[in-house]
């Protein structure tokens, strides 16, 4: 079908539904958070005097970590439309994952037949929280707010640098397979 015999909402089901949206997203969202990364300089050791102010103060680090998050969804997104299925059916978003886990990355991975290693499950379970609670002070409990699913905002330096960087590397490779 062209474009033109599309009607508005085949077309927005055409483009969701199509990994090479949820790809240029992603990068969107990695090339926003490149500019932020070399203000934290996070290639430095974090016990460095020469670090940012921003980033022991966490004024970028969790930003940084929204736009990191969000693009780890995109990828598993563009994944799971381009190996399992839409998720725009009819008009309406159809969650791959169950209710309560929308932004849960390590569920998203299962959901689009990710394989993942430990370093990568650790990874995925420690910037979930950023997708949705790093963008707004609101969370569903007063536990939540304090202590967040999986503990304290998570230690960013060098090795957690790799781990992410591997895994976005892989993830946009088999969205191009």
């Amino acid at each position: 079908m062209s474009d033109i015999e599309r009607t508005p909402q085949q077309g927005y089901e055409y483009v969701i539904n199509s990994p090479r949206a949820w790809r240029e997203t992603a990068g969107n969202l990695l090339s926003a958070s490149d500019l932020i990364a070399r203000e934290c300089r996070l290639d430095e050791d974090p016990t460095d005097e020469n670090v940012t102010q921003a980033t022991q103060t966490g004024r970028l680090i969790g930003p940084l970590l929204v736009l990191r998050a969000s693009a780890i969804e995109c990828l598993l997104k563009g994944n799971y439309v381009r190996r399992v299925g839409p998720i725009i059916k009819d008009g309406s978003y159809a969650s791959p994952v169950r209710r309560g886990k929308n932004h849960d990355l390590l569920a998203l991975a299962e959901a689009a037949c990710v394989a993942v290693s430990e370093e990568d499950a650790e990874l995925l379970r420690a910037l979930s929280d950023w997708v949705s609670h790093g963008k707004s002070p609101l969370q569903l409990t007063w536990d939540e707010h304090f202590f967040g699913r999986f503990g304290v905002a998570p230690a960013w330096g060098a090795e957690r640098e790799g781990v992410f960087r591997g895994l976005v590397a892989r993830l946009i490779g088999e969205l191009r397979d």
